[in-house]
């Protein structure tokens, strides 16, 4: 236990119900608003535990936002490792394990999930504690600012519309820069066979 770094998380938030909206409540995420499979933070907002002996203070707490993507690089840097000549989409979490309060060099995480399940297609931008969410089939974007309104409750959009348009404008560049794919309409899609 003196050289392992132990990790303890979850992929996403809880799952409130069958994806059909029946069935039995099985957990909350409260006061988050959403679950598995929605960008809100009751979707993406996880518990993270880490133990590195003789690099972490026992007990300390970060209030830096991560994401998945950096563990690869951290595991990368606590083993010693050269990175492999490939993109790394996130950053080395090691920084935060010596000083809680250090930042990381980015300015913004991006999550993409552009696919119907428990919520609808969207992609989000998070800049401190501002995050925006681009639903795509829908015209406007929303707003909200995570320090005074961690449940997103509300939208921010229009009382902060320069803030909204710059950020829509990183997350719009940030997809073309990964190539990440967007929705496009089934045409053979039957809305009797949903639910199949």
């Amino acid at each position: 236990d003196e050289n392992t770094l132990v990790v303890f998380t979850s992929d996403n938030g809880g799952l409130y119900r069958r994806y059909d909206g029946g069935g039995e409540i099985c957990t909350t995420n409260a006061p988050l608003r959403g679950e598995k499979g929605s960008l809100f933070e009751g979707g993406i907002r996880v518990p993270l535990i880490i133990r590195r002996a003789g690099h972490a203070k026992a007990g300390a707490t970060c209030g830096e936002p991560v994401i998945s993507m950096d563990f690869y690089p951290t595991f990368l840097a606590a083993a010693g490792a050269d990175a492999p000549d490939q993109t790394l989409d996130g950053e080395s979490l090691l920084p935060l394990l010596a000083d809680p309060a250090a930042p990381l060099s980015r300015d913004a995480i991006y999550f993409h999930y552009p696919h119907y399940h428990h919520s609808r297609p969207a992609g989000v931008i998070r800049m401190g504690d501002w995050k925006l969410i681009e639903f795509f089939d829908a015209d406007a974007p929303e707003l909200y600012n995570l320090a005074e309104d961690l449940g997103e409750r509300t939208d921010l959009a229009a009382k902060h519309p320069d803030r909204a348009r710059t950020m829509l404008a990183k997350l719009a560049a940030w997809r073309e820069q990964v190539g990440a794919k967007l929705p496009v309409a089934n045409p053979k899609y039957d809305p009797a066979k949903a639910d199949q």
